[in-house]
C-alpha cells in the first residue's frame, strides 16, 4: 500500500513538473516567417552553400623502396575519401575532395598510420 501511494505521488510530481515546462517552451520558440517563393528566401552575405572542399595531399615517399601499397585516405567518421596503389618510393600530389565539416584525415599507407588536421588546404604526408 506504502509503495502504491509512493508511485501515485511521483507520477503526479513528474506531471507537474511537465506541465510547468511547457510554458517555458512556448516562451522559447522562435516565429516563423512563411514564404510564397525561394526568391524570398535571403542568407548573409558570408553564408557558404559549399557542402565540399579540396584538400592537396602531398604523399613523399620513401627512396628506393620497390614496394606497392594501397595509401587510404578517410575521415573523421572512418569514411574512405580517397583510395589509390601507390608506389612507396614515387612522391604524389593528389586533390581529395572532402565534406566542408572535415576536421581531420586519416591517411593509411601499409603498416602507417597518421591523423593530421584538416583545418587548412593542404597536408603534408612524409614516410621517412
Amino acid at each position: 500500500m506504502r509503495k502504491t501511494n509512493l508511485q501515485v505521488a511521483m507520477a503526479a510530481l513528474l506531471l507537474a513538473s511537465l506541465g510547468c515546462r511547457k510554458e517555458q517552451f512556448e516562451q522559447l520558440s522562435p516565429e516563423i516567417e512563411s514564404t510564397e517563393s525561394f526568391r524570398q528566401i535571403e542568407a548573409p552575405a558570408d553564408f557558404s552553400w559549399n557542402t565540399a572542399r579540396t584538400i592537396q595531399v602531398q604523399f613523399t615517399g620513401r627512396l628506393a623502396d620497390p614496394r606497392r601499397l594501397t595509401l587510404k585516405i578517410s575521415g573523421e567518421d572512418g569514411s574512405v575519401l580517397y583510395r589509390k596503389l601507390q608506389n612507396t618510393g614515387d612522391d604524389a600530389v593528389l586533390s581529395v575532395e572532402v565534406p566542408a565539416f572535415t576536421r581531420q584525415l586519416t591517411v593509411q599507407y601499409g603498416s602507417f598510420l597518421q591523423t593530421y588536421p584538416a583545418s587548412g588546404n593542404g597536408v603534408a604526408v612524409k614516410l621517412n
